[in-house]
């Protein structure tokens, strides 16, 4: 499905839970994998703008 414009709060809520759904347990490996590279990234960009 393309981009989504919720004009309610029941509306954000079901495209959340939607999104939400569609997440597998390789999503998050993945995040957790990268989460070292990711830090790393911002500290030297002192919070800046990073490639993640």
């Amino acid at each position: 499905m393309g981009k989504q414009f919720p004009k309610t709060n029941k509306e954000v809520r079901r495209y959340i839970k939607e999104e939400w759904e569609k997440l597998q347990l390789d999503d998050f490996k993945r995040y957790v994998d990268q989460m070292h590279d990711r830090c790393e990234a911002i500290i030297l960009a002192n919070g800046g703008h990073t490639k993640w």
